[in-house]
């Protein structure tokens, strides 16, 4: 029994050993966790949610499209458009996220001032949540289990902003007492890099995308042609307004 038992601690031991080696190369990271874009490139997404899925316009909001009066916002809410500095700082809840960001310069409407630093409030990002409540479940493999919850990135087929980099974006804002608001739209594309960027068609399957080998991309596209059209609408605006 004294035996046994030795080789039942021993056997816990090790596995506890081992867990704390292993654990920090396969990190799980919850989604209030998340503190940063390194934290984001840990993630292993089940799925990414790519341009050549969306049923609408993408880039509306760049035109004052889509301000969603009766959804998430109303009339109290007026756009904003400014070049900003991505900076590190993000922090996650399960649909939406905020990042950091720093004003160069106004463009449109009520705008921070230059060098002020502000939060962003996006809506989409990180979804965790079970198969049968994700969007395009058509897409997905039905060996996918319905029972367990999916990492989904739903940026509308945009990425992150990469911190250092320089950004047009529109958003809506309000004043909220001492404190003004700036939010993205949802659903749609609200930030465009100025500089170029990698941009490589997603090829694996939907449900199979690993986040790692598109991780310097700007969009998520799986067709030549989609991605073309974004870098061109990308350009136009940017010529327009940045």
């Amino acid at each position: 029994m004294r035996a046994f038992v030795t080789v039942q601690v021993l056997i816990v031991a090790v596995a506890v050993i081992s867990g704390c080696i292993i654990r920090p190369m396969i990190p799980d990271i919850g989604i209030t966790d998340i503190r940063s874009a390194e934290d984001v490139r840990a993630i292993d997404f089940d799925c990414i949610t790519c341009l050549d899925e969306l049923d609408r316009d993408p880039f509306s909001s760049f035109e004052g499209g889509g301000m969603a009066y009766g959804f998430l916002y109303d009339r109290s809410y007026t756009q904003s458009m400014f070049v900003c500095t991505a900076l590190e700082d993000i922090r996650c809840t399960n649909g939406f996220y905020s990042q950091s960001v720093r004003i160069e310069k106004g463009v449109s409407g009520i705008c921070p001032e230059a060098g002020k630093t502000i939060d962003l409030t996006v809506s989409g990002g990180i979804f965790r949540r079970p198969k049968e409540q994700y969007r395009y479940n058509e897409y997905l493999d039905p060996e996918i289990s319905g029972e367990r919850l999916m990492s989904i990135l739903y940026l509308y087929g945009a990425n992150f902003m990469k911190p250092g980099h320089s950004y047009l974006v529109s958003c809506v804002t309000k004043r909220e007492g001492e404190w003004r608001y700036y939010g993205t739209l949802p659903e749609r594309i609200s930030w465009l890099d100025l500089a170029d960027n990698e941009n490589k068609l997603v090829t694996e399957p939907p449900g199979e995308e690993h986040y790692g080998n598109y991780a310097d991309n700007e969009f998520f596209c799986r067709d030549e042609a989609t991605l073309a059209g974004a870098l061109e609408t990308k350009r136009q605006l940017i010529e327009k307004y940045a």
